[in-house]
């Protein structure tokens, strides 16, 4: 739980940082808006994106460990 509010609280200040950029109202603009929905879109799809990579990375070592315990004779 800890590192998933450590990581929201990142993309949170990196959006925030990037897009708002007028403080002379009390609400955002709809460019800021715009700008942080699609700075939040960008950080899910890369997220989501390497967390498929790692687990077909996982799924390819645990192949591999597999074929050399058959070749080893470990495995029936």
């Amino acid at each position: 739980v800890r590192e998933f509010l450590r990581e929201y609280n990142r993309i949170a200040e990196v959006c925030f940082n990037d897009c708002v950029n007028d403080f002379t109202g009390r609400t955002t603009t709809t460019l800021e808006n715009t700008c942080v929905n699609n700075c939040l879109e960008k950080f899910l799809k890369v997220t989501q994106r390497i967390s498929q990579r790692f687990q077909e990375q996982q799924m390819l070592m645990n192949e591999n460990q597999v074929v050399a315990g058959k070749a080893k004779g470990l495995f029936q």
